[in-house]
């Protein structure tokens, strides 16, 4: 299984990446909306592991919509904001 990470913050992306490498994942790392389109046309992925923050930073859900339709695959919203499940929905800084 091939999965990308779109994460920004490069301690979080590592250690996803830990992760899901450990458990025999292929994964490809990229920081912006941008290199996610640029990754998603060079390469097939299984899933995506998407910083909600940078998807806000395109438009709440706009870019996890455009981020599935470059190839197809499940997208899966994460965020290391520590706001409580009570103050949400998060807001991105």
């Amino acid at each position: 299984m091939r999965v990308l990470i779109v994460e920004d913050e490069p301690d979080l992306a590592s250690f996803l990446s830990s992760l899901l490498l450990g458990a025999g994942l292929v994964v490809d790392r990229v920081g912006s909306t941008d290199e996610a389109f640029q990754a998603l046309e060079n390469a097939p992925f299984d899933v995506s592991i998407v910083d909600r923050c940078l998807l806000d930073s395109v438009g709440s859900g706009t870019g996890q919509v455009s981020i599935r339709n470059a190839s197809g695959p499940p997208a899966a919203r994460i965020s290391a904001a520590s706001s409580a499940p009570s103050e949400f929905p998060l807001v991105c800084r």
